[in-house]
């Protein structure tokens, strides 16, 4: 449960479900002392409506922590997800229209 996922699913012709999970932002550096490292990070998002559109953009910034020599830093997680340049993946969902 601490690691970042995003998984899309669409059954029958349906429309995706999307699912998003990030790395866990605080939390023991080890589960029970049994050796299983945690993941640290977080996962920011945003909806990008665009006017009389029939679909939005949802674009996700998936972010870890990584330990070096020189200390610990938050960057881009291209360890688990295809980024673009911004450093994000984005995906678009059809918008509720009212008549």
């Amino acid at each position: 449960m601490h690691e970042g996922t995003a998984t899309s699913t669409a059954h029958g012709g349906g429309h995706a479900r999307h699912a998003l999970q990030g790395a866990s932002l605080f939390g023991l550096e080890e589960h029970d002392g049994r050796g299983v490292t945690r993941l640290h990070g977080f996962s920011a998002g945003r909806f990008e409506l665009l006017p009389g559109a029939a679909q939005a953009c949802v674009r996700v910034f998936p972010r870890r922590m990584f330990t070096s020599a020189g200390g610990r830093r938050i960057d881009r997680d291209v360890s688990a997800y295809h980024l673009d340049a911004r450093g994000s993946f984005a995906y678009e969902v059809p918008t509720a229209r009212r008549t």
